[in-house]
């Protein structure tokens, strides 16, 4: 069983027969519990909307003060308690759990996992899954009550299905939620993963250089965004904005969902949401499903100085350039230098067509190298030239360079990178 906090937060999954599941959590001493008190006294206080990197601030703060010593468990529980999904939240947060059922008061919760169904050892009763009825369809931007006792629909990676009190089922509140299934990573993402295009990705990235992927909406977008944020160094912090945000290796990652209007919220909109993020001063600011509305919001974050990773439904480069000509969005034809790296998409998606590189405008017309190019077997071929490269050879000399080129490739043909 996998668990995203398993092993840092000290959660236990042990199946201990054919059908029974036992979720034992981290014990919490007394300074824990202090510690909780004081973080949730001091974000209650705060007007308004508090940032996640505001409350890692507050939560290390107080874990110095009580000297917990296991740096993840008070963020377990913080985050636990602002969930609003008491018991059951050791079952969301693991990936590994495929459906979460609660039919009933003073009932085992009932867990499906690798296509098996066990009953558990969380047993909820009529406060706490009435409660958890009414937040996870606050998440779906619905409302229920006596009066309306069901609600249905979909929020974060879930497909939930709730019912409030005994009217509709004797037993009480229930709760279905099922976790939808990811995307496996395309085939073709092998050719990404060849150790040249890796080490020039990766050493672009480490240069801060802007990038936007483009092409039909395809699995293969998301996984060339995983693929990056694995280069990125974990000391840095990355602010991803759109759907689908869920990388799975510990690392300094905010994940920031835009959402309609509904009768529970305000609408927030990816450009809300960029200019929120530049706020909290990211090392990259990662946008999947950028639009050409969003575009000037994306362009502000890279003139101020954030590394921007982008992906948008353009069909090619040359379209991409219009947008910078276009009246509609504001933006003048030399601001497309701002995104060092294109990143094209096959026609259908499948596969990396070419990686371009900025290089410069003459007249009307805006020029890109092309570093990268996929040959009749879809492989990425080295053109044998980067601007990129040139630049690096520039500031510290072509023999040191080399060397870490050949460094880094090999680094990536021995999966030590």
């Amino acid at each position: 069983m996998q668990a995203q906090y398993r092993n840092e937060e000290g959660i236990r999954y042990s199946i201990e027969s054919g059908d029974y599941m036992r979720i034992v959590e981290p014990d919490m001493e007394q300074n824990v519990k202090d510690a909780i008190r004081m973080v949730i006294n001091e974000i209650t206080s705060i007007s308004g909307e508090i940032s996640q990197w505001n409350l890692r601030e507050i939560t290390a703060r107080y874990r110095n003060i009580y000297r917990i010593r296991d740096p993840f468990i008070l963020d377990y529980f913080i985050n636990r308690y602002l969930s609003g999904l008491r018991k059951i939240y050791p079952l969301y947060i693991n990936d590994g759990i495929e459906k979460i059922i609660a039919n009933g008061y003073d009932r085992p919760v009932i867990v499906q996992a690798n296509g098996r169904y066990y009953e558990t050892n969380i047993i909820l009763n009529r406060e706490d899954l009435d409660s958890i009825a009414i937040r996870i369809s606050q998440m779906m931007g619905k409302k229920i009550s006596s009066g309306s006792p069901i609600a249905y629909g979909t929020f974060q990676n879930f497909k939930a299905l709730v019912t409030f009190g005994d009217d509709v089922t004797p037993m009480g509140s229930s709760v279905y939620l099922e976790r939808k299934r990811t995307v496996s990573e395309p085939e073709m993402m092998s050719r990404m993963k060849k150790p040249q295009v890796s080490a020039y990705l990766s050493i672009a990235l480490e240069n801060m250089r802007s990038m936007v992927i483009i092409g039909p909406e395809t699995p293969m977008k998301i996984s060339i965004i995983y693929y990056l944020i694995g280069m990125i160094g974990i000391e840095k912090k990355i602010a991803y904005i759109g759907e689908n945000g869920r990388y799975e290796s510990p690392r300094n990652v905010i994940y920031m969902s835009p959402r309609e209007k509904t009768v529970f919220n305000m609408e927030i909109s990816k450009v809300d949401l960029i200019n929120t993020a530049m706020r909290q001063r990211p090392d990259f600011i990662i946008v999947n499903g950028l639009t050409a509305q969003d575009l000037p919001a994306a362009v502000q974050a890279i003139t101020t100085g954030h590394t921007t990773i982008s992906a948008m439904d353009i069909d090619n480069i040359e379209n991409l350039s219009s947008l910078f000509s276009d009246p509609s969005t504001g933006l003048s034809r030399d601001m497309i230098s701002l995104f060092d790296i294109v990143i094209q998409l096959s026609e259908d998606g499948q596969y990396v067509h070419s990686i371009y590189e900025y290089d410069r405008i003459e007249g009307s017309e805006v020029l890109y190298n092309v570093p990268f190019r996929a040959n009749e077997n879809r492989d990425l071929i080295f053109s044998g030239y980067s601007g990129i490269y040139r630049s690096i050879v520039r500031s510290i000399g072509e023999a040191e360079f080399k060397a870490l080129l050949d460094d880094r490739i090999r680094n990536y043909a021995e999966g030590r990178a």
